[in-house]
């Protein structure tokens, strides 16, 4: 009886050793092991091997949406965009994808397409996108900037240059869905000095946004007029500029550059 309670043991461990070498059969699994070290890496796996996601890439698609009521263009909220894939064609906010261009349309200068239950106009650029966004007849619309952030390496630590695009202007109305402005967009910034000041026109009635102040990659100020903006830089040495602003209770707007020759 002995002997044979001796020779059962020895065969299941020998059972077991046989699989443990991982001869002949294929080990199922459960997930309960984690990654096989061993495995072959997928570059384009965003996270190989488990465990904490990798940090964010250095062009981080950055930018801000200000959300407008339908009924007048009153500013109801703000809010930062910030996503790691590169499609700045998209607006995602508030949990929807919004196209900037409609399907099967291009727009290579500035889109102005406004109707009673849609709203599309701004730019889609190089390296950002801007303008206003409006899915449904009684929806709330979107004013916003966003891009492929210059990185802190890129940015020039001094010079002056001229910026050039165009500015999306929505003015405070009675009226449910009035017309979205639009107009030039001129800028002068210093980047020894950290200072950025420009001119838009939309409908030839001139916007000064004034006393704005560099930070990095992004800029911000208050106008003497008491108008409010902020922005980013984009692309590879601040190729492009962006951002939004408003007056409250009287107008709310978005702009995209790029620059020119000083």
């Amino acid at each position: 009886m002995k002997a044979q309670t001796l020779l059962a043991i020895a065969i299941t461990a020998l059972g077991l050793a046989a699989c443990g070498s991982g001869g002949g059969g294929s080990p199922i699994d459960n997930g309960r092991n984690g990654p096989n070290p061993n495995s072959p890496i997928n570059p384009n796996d965003p996270n190989p091997g488990g465990g904490n996601p990798p940090p964010p890439p250095a062009n981080q698609r950055t930018g801000k949406a200000i959300t407008l009521s339908s009924n007048g263009y009153q500013r109801i909220s703000e809010q930062a965009l910030s996503f790691t894939q590169q499609n700045f064609g998209v607006l995602k906010v508030d949990g929807q994808e919004l196209n900037i261009i409609p399907p099967n349309m291009s727009a290579g200068g500035l889109l102005n397409m406004q109707a009673r239950n849609t709203a599309r106009v701004g730019q889609v650029m190089t390296q950002s996108s801007y303008g206003y966004v409006r899915e449904g007849t009684n929806a709330q619309g979107y004013m916003f900037s966003q891009g492929i952030v210059t990185s802190a390496n890129d940015m020039p630590t001094s010079g002056t240059f001229n910026y050039s695009g165009y500015a999306v202007h929505a003015p405070v109305s009675n009226q449910t869905n009035a017309q979205i402005a639009t107009g030039a967009a001129n800028f002068n910034v210093n980047f020894g000095n950290r200072t950025i000041s420009g001119t838009l026109t939309p409908n030839n009635t001139a916007v000064v946004l004034d006393n704005g102040i560099i930070n990095g990659n992004s800029f911000s100020g208050t106008a003497n007029s008491g108008a409010k903006f902020s922005g980013h830089f984009y692309g590879g040495h601040a190729d492009e500029m962006g951002g939004t602003y408003y007056k409250q209770g009287e107008y709310t707007g978005a702009f995209g550059t790029r620059k020119t020759t000083p």
